[in-house]
């Protein structure tokens, strides 16, 4: 899915052990246009190293890798509470927003509702591709 709305908007960091193949770290990131002004938004996450492999720098070098041609375009970090403090002291983040998960079942009826009310929030940033490929997918749950 994620190829699939983003094409070439879409990366995906991998760090792993050399000799086993052994996956040990990942980072996303996925860039989003705006509908009425020439910026760029790139959203982070999947952002994760396995735990044995914490504390040896991993996860900064997979961040510092992933936005390292993003320096122009606004950053979005999905992420854990408990982390809020580090990214905020290592990354520069300074904005938690607050929201609550409610429940609503999609259908290709309601979705222009949710499109407009998505918008309503994002202000000119264009998650249309998104919202509709990610709400439509078989099995999908989705929250507002």
């Amino acid at each position: 899915m994620w190829k699939r709305v983003f094409g070439r908007r879409f990366h995906m960091l991998v760090a792993y052990d050399e000799a086993s193949f052994y996956p040990i770290g990942c980072i996303c990131s996925a860039t989003y246009n705006h509908r009425r002004r020439n910026a760029k938004t790139t959203v982070l996450g999947l952002y994760y190293v396995r735990k044995e492999f914490r504390g040896k720098g991993i996860g900064n070098e997979l961040f510092r890798r992933i936005i390292s041609n993003k320096k122009d375009h606004n950053l979005y970090l999905n992420g854990m509470s408990y982390m809020v403090e580090k990214y905020r002291i290592h990354y520069d983040f300074v904005v938690m927003t607050p929201w609550r998960v409610v429940w609503y079942q999609v259908t290709m009826t309601n979705l222009p509702c949710l499109l407009d009310y998505d918008s309503g929030l994002q202000g000119d940033l264009d998650r249309t591709a998104y919202i509709q490929a990610f709400v439509m997918q078989p099995c999908a749950d989705s929250k507002v």
